[in-house]
């Protein structure tokens, strides 16, 4: 099935929804980095001691590991079910299929920009972004 493709009145109507979305995925991720760097220490000592007893406590960062993943992968998979695409969770960047004459462009938002004033080509990215002003999206 072709993508979605966005206007941007329908890409900019998406943002109030998707900006509670986008910041619990970043939360999520910024999360695993406790338990995942439990789960590091634990693999270090055990290469520097020839093996290791798993611990409770490994045991629990490995449990919050598998949720927070899954609560990743699972709002990230909701955001895409509208249409839209996450580009860059770490800039919070999410692109929205759209045309531009006969061209198929992409629309680039940034979490924080109140409004979409950016597009770029399909073979482009972030850093080729350019203003809609200077030339719109149909």
């Amino acid at each position: 099935m072709p993508p979605k493709l966005f206007t941007l009145a329908q890409a900019n109507s998406l943002l109030p929804h998707l900006v509670p979305r986008l910041r619990q995925v970043i939360a999520a991720r910024e999360a695993l980095r406790t338990p995942q760097a439990t789960m590091e220490d634990f693999r270090t000592r055990a290469m520097q001691h020839g093996g290791a007893q798993p611990t409770p406590a490994l045991h629990e960062a490995k449990l919050q590991i598998d949720r927070l993943t899954a609560a990743v992968r699972d709002e990230i998979g909701e955001i895409e079910s509208l249409g839209c695409l996450v580009k860059d969770l770490d800039l919070g960047l999410v692109d929205f299929p759209a045309k531009r004459g006969e061209e198929t462009v992409l629309l680039c938002w940034r979490l924080g920009e109140a409004s979409i004033r950016y597009w770029h080509g399909t073979d482009e990215g972030y850093a080729g972004r350019k203003p809609l002003e200077e030339d719109p999206v149909d």
